[in-house]
């Protein structure tokens, strides 16, 4: 198990852009109004824009990279952990489970 991404909620998006590509050598590979992804070889961040005094700006999501999926989803499954999502397309599979403090956890295996 290793990181796959996270996602950061930033107050400027652009000047979060500007940080990780400018000073941290991160290339933009997408982007829109609100959100941006950024990435270092294989490392990826997404980061989130809010707007102020909606939600505090810091971790919003970490995606966890697995190397089974039905082992991990069954021990999921029989935790009784709090399951927001699970979706499935060509690039892998994904499960969003709720942690601690509500923190959103992504595990991702890749196809």
């Amino acid at each position: 198990m290793g990181i796959d991404h996270a996602d950061l909620l930033v107050r400027d998006l652009a000047k979060a852009v500007r940080f990780f590509t400018e000073q941290m050598g991160m290339s933009l590979v997408a982007s829109d109004p609100t959100y941006a992804v950024v990435q270092f070889g294989e490392q990826t961040l997404g980061l989130r824009s809010v707007a102020p005094g909606s939600l505090k700006p810091g971790t919003q999501r970490i995606a966890l990279r697995v190397d089974e999926w039905m082992g991990l989803r069954s021990r999921v499954m029989r935790s009784r952990a709090v399951i927001q999502d699970e979706r499935e397309d060509e690039a892998g599979r994904t499960l969003r489970i709720r942690g601690p403090d509500g923190l959103q956890i992504d595990l991702v295996w890749r196809a």
